[in-house]
């Protein structure tokens, strides 16, 4: 037998997918070069709950080779189904390289400790990319397999006909945009293609342990549940034999200042994976909710009409207007030492424009109280759109934001953050010491809702549902201090409101 029969019988053998696993070789981490695909317990079952399953969710801890046997199986398909189309979708640029890497690399060396010549003089890989490799069937009527691999964005992917879906790190996709997670939109984009050809759908990620309620975790307890479809597989770090007891203790020591963390990447349980970092309720004061208040329209909501010689400031969570989260407007007014919200715009359907001259029509009845908006994508064409309708008083951060044109906070980290900051803009803690002090009264049922589901999980404050009337809160609360104890005077000129000069109240 030549080697070219050799060849065709190698390949032909490889259609046993357990054939093909023993001419799967690895990177050696440690050594450099490429060692033997280590049939470990773990990683049997893995292949296992590939080969038999269409909807799969993996949840693991980090570096015990379960990418290594994604990519064996990406692989195996590549060589053994020519109409076969895998698309990965990994958390960013360099992760989704770093897997086709991995296809690749074991591609190569599926000949290596064999006498055949190397898989690459055998067979090229074409196309050959860092964001795509494939195999040419045949030319004549485009056969073709392929394994694509894209970063996570909220279309990566959608345009793609795919055979598999992987979604690599699942748990750790995160968007800028409000609305429904990146997760959820590329699962309902992704999904019901797959469905209708009878595809594979597989998610795996170590887990956000600060996002308990992410939608990976929905998944999760949905397949441990038996409701959605999907087989649940939990991989941990003992699930490794190379990972001694020694080590481990070794590794709790090096972390003992971030447990969560350790929980996060090197769980050993699956239970240890899912629990949350240690909690502590931030809004210990329960409000009493509103039982009245005049809802002019289905967004507007006004608990306390405009009183002369009260001080007023506004704040604004900005969402698309076509999402899960709200747009919200707030509204304290302040006499003396005591504050209360006194109107709210509360919507999840106004467009940035209409939201924006709902806060005007709203604001002037106040007398146009200094307002600030988050600097969002969102909240920047709100500003943009209250600058063209020339509202008399935005907020500036400081002298240089104002130089700039640019009203407006940014509620970044620090805003979230427990505790005294250099900064100054720990908005949260702050409006914690206002509600729970009882200088400050909320009572809008949707706010009351938001501030009872607030908790400080590791120095940083995380909600368990939406956030966007407790931020617009924070953000007015945050600038009460800067606020002017005068009002905007409106004349009527020429049978027109103008507002004219501020004074004193």
């Amino acid at each position: 037998m030549n080697k070219n029969e050799q060849l065709d019988k190698v390949i032909v053998s490889w259609q046993n997918p357990d054939e093909f696993l023993k001419y799967v070789w690895v990177e050696d981490a440690e050594h450099g070069g490429a060692m033997p695909f280590m049939r470990l317990p773990h990683l049997v079952d893995l292949w296992d709950t590939l080969l038999n399953n269409r909807l799969i969710i993996l949840m693991k801890a980090r570096q015990i080779a379960v990418s290594w046997t994604l990519a064996g199986y990406c692989c195996w398909k590549l060589v053994t189904k020519p109409m076969s189309r895998i698309l990965v979708i990994s958390v960013g640029e360099k992760e989704a390289k770093e897997f086709l890497a991995h296809v690749r690399f074991i591609y190569t060396n599926l000949l290596t400790g064999t006498d055949l010549p190397p898989m690459m003089e055998a067979m090229r890989l074409s196309p050959d990319s860092s964001e795509e490799v494939g195999i040419l069937w045949d030319k004549d009527k485009d056969i073709r397999s392929h394994v694509i691999a894209l970063p996570c964005t909220g279309t990566a992917g959608t345009s793609y006909t795919a055979t598999d879906v992987i979604c690599d790190e699942y748990d750790k996709w995160r968007t800028a945009d409000k609305g429904l997670t990146i997760q959820e939109k590329s699962f309902s984009a992704l999904k019901p293609p797959i469905d209708r050809t009878k595809g594979h759908f597989i998610v795996v990620s170590t887990t956000e342990i600060l996002e308990p309620e992410s939608f990976f975790k929905k998944l999760w307890r949905g397949a441990r549940a038996k409701t959605n479809g999907f087989v649940a597989r939990f991989y941990g770090v003992t699930n490794h034999p190379l990972y001694s007891e020694e080590w481990f203790e070794s590794l709790c020591t090096e972390m003992s200042d971030q447990p969560w963390v350790r929980r996060q990447d090197y769980p050993r349980t699956e239970e240890e994976a899912l629990e949350p970092p240690g909690e502590e309720r931030i809004f210990t004061v329960e409000p009493a909710p509103s039982d009245v208040w005049v809802q002019e329209k289905p967004w507007i909501h006004v608990l306390h009409p405009f009183i002369s010689g009260w001080k007023y400031v506004a704040g604004a969570d900005v969402a698309s207007g076509h999402g899960a989260d709200y747009s919200v407007l707030t509204i304290i007014g302040k006499k003396g030492l005591d504050s209360k919200v006194v109107a709210v715009i509360h919507s999840k359907t106004l467009t940035t424009y209409e939201f924006a001259r709902e806060i005007y029509q709203l604001c002037e009845r106040y007398n146009f109280p200094l307002l600030a908006i988050e600097r969002n994508a969102m909240g920047v064409a709100v500003v943009d759109a209250l600058i063209e309708m020339k509202y008399p008083r935005l907020y500036y951060k400081d002298d240089n934001a104002r130089k700039n044109g640019k009203p407006g906070v940014d509620t970044g980290q620090s805003a979230r953050q427990q505790g005294v900051n250099p900064t100054g803009e720990n908005w949260i803690w702050k409006l914690a010491e206002a509600v729970n002090s009882g200088a400050l009264k909320a009572t809008f049922p949707p706010m009351v809702r938001e501030l009872q589901d607030f908790f400080w999980i590791d120095g940083k404050a995380q909600a368990r549902g939406h956030d966007d009337t407790v931020l617009a809160l924070a953000i007015a609360n945050s600038i009460q201090a800067k606020a002017p104890s005068g009002g905007i005077q409106m004349l009527k000129l020429n049978g027109k409101r103008r507002a004219n000069t501020l004074v004193r109240t």
